[in-house]
């Protein structure tokens, strides 16, 4: 089954592939901030792409929040190496189309109102939107591309996840947790077997 991934994704009007960093911004849900995967060099675009497909990552809403946690191999802070070099660029939500698995999309736009819907918000608490570097960060956010007139509305563009096919990846996301915790309970008990030791005999009654 194929694997399904959170905040990947295309930028309609160019076409380019992106990582969505802030799925909407602050006081402008109109707006959000990507990655532009295509335009990193090869290590930054390593270093994105694995934490991406990091557990961690996955299990959170918001990428932003792992990426000011985490650092680059050569330890700079990833949220703020992103943005120090340019590659955080503001885009319209209404220009991002998500696509979480091969064949699936979704727009951006009705990903934020769906999770809107379910009570997820960019900031729940409104002193996490104060710790940098975040707050640096969007403060001084790269500009709004272009985009074509061509580019109106969603319908065309974006294939609406039923909660049947999102039902059928998430399954597939536990099945694969499930065997990669396997392999580490068996990687544990290479280490020390004692680890796997259970008690013998019938209970006692």
């Amino acid at each position: 089954m194929a694997q399904f991934y959170k905040h990947v994704g295309r930028i309609v009007n160019s076409d380019r592939r992106c990582v969505v960093a802030f799925r909407e911004l602050p006081n402008d849900p109109k707006n959000c901030l990507v990655i532009d995967t295509d335009a990193l060099p090869d290590r930054f675009h390593d270093g994105v792409m694995t934490a991406v497909e990091n557990q961690i990552a996955q299990e959170t809403v918001e990428f932003y929040k792992y990426l000011q946690r985490n650092s680059f191999v050569d330890g700079t802070n990833m949220l703020t190496a992103l943005h120090n070099k340019g590659w955080l660029v503001k885009q319209p939500t209404e220009n991002v189309v998500m696509l979480p698995a091969p064949n699936q999309k979704i727009s951006l736009v009705e990903l934020n109102d769906q999770l809107r819907k379910l009570g997820f918000d960019v900031y729940a608490d409104e002193e996490e939107a104060k710790q940098s570097p975040s707050e640096e960060v969007l403060e001084t956010v790269a500009p709004t591309a272009n985009i074509p007139t061509s580019v109106k509305g969603n319908e065309a563009l974006t294939k609406t996840i039923s909660n049947k096919d999102l039902a059928k990846d998430f399954m597939a996301q536990a099945d694969k947790y499930l065997e990669e915790a396997n392999k580490l309970k068996e990687q544990a008990l290479e280490l020390d077997g004692s680890l796997g030791k259970k008690a013998r005999g019938r209970p006692k009654k």
